[in-house]
């Protein structure tokens, strides 16, 4: 095999693995049914970007480029679709920090004594 060669397959190989990258993320967004921790401005940018390197594939038939983006492009469309699907909303009182518990100080300090770690054991 010469270098070309290796070099279409290595490119070629690294093209799906590039393009089933994005699928794990898509799987978790509709699995958990959450898109909280999602970047849209990243999936976006990603998927910008992906649809010129697809034109250009068609274009030039560069093989690589056109698998790796045949391949994210649909993901990458999921995941928007899931980012508007499931996006966590703000509940009723406008509240973001829904579910997290409030902790009073004094009612914690009484709960679990202050320990000075730095006085001389005896």
């Amino acid at each position: 095999m010469d270098a070309s060669s290796f070099l279409t397959v290595s490119a070629s190989l690294a093209g799906v693995m590039l393009g089933v990258s994005f699928w794990p993320q898509v799987y978790k967004v509709y699995r958990t049914k959450s898109a909280r921790d999602l970047s849209i401005w990243m999936v976006a940018l990603l998927l910008c970007a992906s649809v010129v390197f697809f034109i250009y594939s068609i274009y030039f038939v560069q093989w690589p480029f056109l698998i790796a983006n045949g391949l994210g492009i649909p993901a990458l469309l999921l995941l928007v679709l899931g980012y508007v699907k499931y996006r966590d909303r703000r509940n009723e009182q406008g509240n973001e920090w829904e579910g997290v518990v409030a902790v009073d100080r004094a009612e914690l300090e009484e709960s679990a004594p202050a320990v000075d770690f730095f006085a001389e054991k005896s």
